[in-house]
């Protein structure tokens, strides 16, 4: 199984089952949804203070605290931008920004109290039962999904692939496969 979050990585075909996230489904591959994208703003509970931030602030309140982007050329990932734009909002132009090119290198600095960054329900929801981490901001569903991708020819049954697809919703704290 492999995780990955460009599909060009995915290209060669030469895995048995992969993670992704989509809005559209790939050709030539079967697919078993796991769960939908919602996406909300993370920070350590020191740095919401220090910023007067919680899960009720408001987005305009949560562009104005240092934001940690990723790089999201060719990743289907929500973006700062992205977030930003369904509550009419822009990045302020002129401001520092670092972006970095990975998401482990992005939740690094989260967790080092040097930010706001995007979190995904389903990947963070063990740093934020422990509180490692707090919503500090709206949620917001997209249309994208993450679902079991496998090469439609692959030796995997479609019933493998639920079986897989259940595993994963339950080690990930989701309640059903879509």
């Amino acid at each position: 199984l492999g995780l990955y979050d460009r599909e060009s990585e995915l290209a060669n075909g030469s895995f048995h089952a992969a993670v992704r996230v989509s809005a559209e489904p790939w050709p030539g591959h079967e697919e078993v949804a796991l769960f939908g994208e919602s996406v909300f703003p993370v920070a350590t509970p020191a740095l919401a203070a220090a910023h007067g931030l919680n899960s009720d602030s408001p987005a305009a309140d949560v562009l104005a605290a240092p934001l940690l982007h990723m790089d999201s050329a060719g990743r289907p990932w929500m973006s700062w931008t992205d977030w930003l734009e369904r509550f009419d909002l822009r990045l302020t132009p002129g401001r520092r920004r670092v972006e970095f090119n990975s998401y482990p290198s992005v939740l690094q600095q989260v967790m080092l109290g040097r930010g706001v960054a995007l979190g995904w329900a389903g990947i963070l929801d063990e740093l934020l039962d422990g509180e490692a981490l707090i919503v500090v901001g709206p949620t917001i569903s997209s249309d994208r999904q993450y679902p079991v991708t496998s090469v439609s020819y692959t030796h995997l049954t479609r019933p493998t692939k639920r079986l897989l697809a259940r595993s994963l919703v339950a080690e990930s704290g989701q309640t059903k496969v879509k």
